[in-house]
């Protein structure tokens, strides 16, 4: 497309330049031409010597004396002649097309850019469409008999590369609300990446009444005598293996209340407080 655009701009301006050069080829012969082969009036002492006095009279309707060379011959060398005229008439095709050429250069480049901004939006729409979701879910455990665990599961498209989680879980009264600020515990940064296949479940914790209440007996009861509920939440730091490595990482947060069930069982429902500081998807 740069060729094409420099191609018609330079014979463009090229054509121009050998029409206004033929000009200045006619303009200057003609102009020398009086130069070298006219005589002025006056000058040409060949003929009969003429007083004053035997000097004929001169008409009724004299012709005036014609300029030399005419005026418009003088005009149009001063425009077109060599080499005066047709250096500046260079002058000016030259720079009308590097003018021109600019432009387009301008408006090449900006056209490069607007495919490539379209080419990337293009891009970061297929790896938003393509990327891993973690979602985290509770199930009863199949290792403890009371106790639950708690499963990552990728629901994207594509693997996830976890790469970091914390969690806690806190009993606050029954009618108390959850703090506006999640506190975690010590987050654990994996030391080789976890790949997570799409639908591939991945169990990141299990959890008792024990484990809720660090063994604490007074705790437990109170809990089972439906006096506090229990909380678990946590966050999960995971990579998709589409993006660049320096791209910002991906995070859930996930929280389940807990309720007691049949003396040492529990009974743990999605938190659902959607968009707020414990249930986040980015």
């Amino acid at each position: 497309m740069f060729l094409g655009y420099n191609f018609r701009i330079m014979k463009k301006y090229l054509l121009g330049f050998l029409f206004v050069f033929l000009v200045s080829v006619l303009i200057t012969s003609q102009y020398e031409k009086y130069a070298d082969d006219s005589t002025a009036p006056g000058q040409n002492s060949s003929g009969p010597t003429v007083s004053p006095s035997n000097s004929p009279k001169p008409a009724g309707n004299p012709q005036q004396p014609q300029d030399y060379p005419p005026r418009w011959l003088v005009v149009f060398y001063q425009l077109f002649g060599w080499p005066n005229g047709i250096t500046v008439w260079a002058l000016f095709f030259t720079m009308m097309a590097i003018v021109e050429q600019t432009r387009h250069t301008a408006e090449a480049a900006r056209a490069a850019k607007k495919s490539a901004d379209a080419a990337l939006l293009n891009t970061q729409a297929f790896i938003s469409a393509e990327r891993p979701w973690i979602l985290v879910k509770a199930e009863p455990s199949k290792r403890r008999q009371f106790g639950w665990e708690l499963i990552a599961v990728n629901k994207g498209r594509t693997p996830a590369k976890v790469v970091a989680q914390a969690d806690n879980c806190i009993a606050l009264d029954v009618m108390a609300s959850l703090p506006d600020i999640a506190k975690y515990g010590k987050t654990n940064i994996y030391p080789a990446p976890q790949i997570i296949l799409p639908d591939e479940p991945f169990v990141i914790g299990e959890i008792t009444q024990y484990s809720l209440f660090k063994n604490d007996q007074g705790s437990i009861t109170r809990f089972r005598n439906v006096e506090t509920q229990g909380y678990v939440y946590g966050s999960i730091v995971y990579h998709d293996l589409l993006s660049p490595a320096s791209a910002e990482p991906h995070e859930t947060r996930w929280c389940f209340s807990i309720l007691p069930w049949q003396d040492q069982g529990m009974l743990l429902h999605e938190h659902g407080w959607g968009g707020n500081e414990y249930i986040r998807h980015t």
